[in-house]
């Protein structure tokens, strides 16, 4: 940045364009995450973007660790996927036929995970979702799921449940389903078991009672509110083992895990999911979300809609009018196609860098605190007490606001990321982690001074 950057600044062309949003949006924008730090006065809002970085409407030049919340694996306007999709757009955005940058999504995606025989695609991560568990529930004529507590599965009612529990309501000692949001009928609660992270007794133990009831398990390997810890080998075998012997769906969210490696986390952590569900990366910067299973469920989608199945099998429809739109497809093609086994040992790499990067400031700053992450992904937690699920990472009130602190501090010293964790694109270099350490070093010195701190 060519000065120091200022947040908040009544002055700024993102206070102004959120004074103007505030007459027309909602709340003043389209998202639950908008790119405001912490609880701060408006969002801000972006001129141009490339490749690691960022411009903001006043001109301010910002490293992206937020990379529109994982999506951009590549970072910003990529030359080949810029390329691709240029192409294509003059040859037409959207059909209502089929495209071959479908197929070849679909092919690259089924060669990559081999639990996906077949396929299908819809328009974001919560469309993907929403029809996994409705797959589910098709198959096996069930009506409950379970979910992990802190797990965020999209927009959707029952993947909302005990997204972000306060510990006033997240039930003692054992979990318990907490909507969300308004608007939640208790039916929703009543057909949703929730499970703690990495604890396989308990889980085995909250399951059991609801075993014939379950139409499927959803598991996020890589839960950023629930500690971004990596799961572990038997909690893993627990859900798998458990699923299978009962007859239930065991559901892989890959939405944002699936940059973890040339197969996803279910390659990296030896999972064997019956449905997959994705979105994100496999867009390349546009929307799009997919799901895939073994055969024998994503059979509930043959036949067609004006026709009955001649099998007599349970099937259900799936509309979208941009369902594998073929400009979607011809982006994600390009970025999943540079996503070599090279390329992903890079990445994370890089990622395994920025982390020990990040326990080195900690250490010179003098400051109590920890990083956690795996592949590209990392957790700043400014607390002593061990992190190992969703309950030992949220936030105690004193650290909710030290974070926020910590995040605005960043932003005026060229970083944007979210308040609690950051995700890597192959655009950037050590130089931007290094510059990540940095700034956050010199934050960490900041709430020292002013005795922000856990307690030793």
């Amino acid at each position: 940045m060519s000065q120091p950057y200022r947040y908040p600044d009544p002055d700024s062309r993102s206070a102004q364009f959120f004074a103007r949003a505030r007459g027309v949006l909602a709340n003043g924008y389209s998202r639950v995450v908008a790119s405001a730090p912490g609880p701060g006065p408006y969002v801000l809002y972006a001129r141009s973007a490339q490749g690691a970085r960022v411009t903001d409407a006043d001109g301010n030049e910002l490293i992206d660790f937020n990379n529109n919340n994982t999506a951009l694996i590549h970072g910003h306007a990529h030359p080949a996927i810029v390329e691709a999709v240029s192409k294509q757009i003059a040859s037409g955005s959207a059909y209502s036929f089929g495209s071959e940058a479908e197929l070849a999504l679909a092919e690259l995606l089924q060669e990559r995970v081999p639990s996906c025989d077949r396929l299908r695609f819809s328009n974001s991560g919560t469309e993907a979702v929403m029809m996994a568990i409705r797959t589910a529930r098709a198959y096996t004529g069930r009506p409950r799921i379970a979910k992990i507590e802190g797990a965020y599965h999209g927009t959707y009612d029952y993947s909302e449940i005990s997204y972000w529990p306060g510990s006033d309501v997240w039930g003692e000692p054992d979990p318990v389903p907490v909507p969300n949001a308004a608007g939640v009928p208790q039916s929703i609660l009543d057909d949703t078991i929730v499970i703690p992270w990495n604890d396989p007794e308990a889980g085995e133990r909250l399951l059991a009672p609801h075993a014939d009831q379950l139409a499927a398990v959803l598991l996020d390997p890589v839960s950023d509110v629930a500690a971004l810890v990596p799961p572990t080998p038997e909690f893993i075998a627990m859900l798998r083992d458990f699923t299978r012997r009962h007859g239930i769906v065991f559901i892989v969210d890959e939405v944002v895990s699936l940059r973890l490696g040339y197969g996803g986390a279910q390659g990296e952590f030896g999972i064997e999911p019956d449905l997959t569900t994705f979105a994100k990366i496999i867009g390349g910067g546009f929307p799009v979300g997919g799901m895939g299973g073994s055969e024998e469920i994503m059979r509930v989608f043959e036949g067609s809609f004006f026709a009955p199945d001649p099998a007599d099998r349970p099937r259900i429809s799936h509309g979208g009018t941009f369902n594998g739109n073929v400009t979607s497809m011809t982006a994600g093609l390009a970025a999943m196609e540079l996503l070599t086994p090279e390329v992903c040992d890079r990445l994370n790499a890089l990622g395994e860098y920025a982390r020990e990067a990040l326990r080195g400031a900690f250490k010179a700053a003098g400051y109590p605190g920890q990083v956690t992450g795996m592949g590209s992904f990392f957790r700043l937690h400014l607390t002593t007490r061990p992190i190992r699920n969703y309950r030992d990472s949220w936030w105690r009130e004193d650290e909710r606001g030290w974070i926020f602190q910590l995040q605005g501090h960043l932003l005026r010293n060229g970083v944007f990321m979210q308040p609690h964790m950051g995700c890597l694109s192959t655009a950037m270099t050590e130089a931007d982690l290094d510059h990540l350490a940095g700034a956050v070093e010199s934050g960490l010195r900041d709430l020292l001074a002013e005795g922000k701190a856990p307690r030793a």
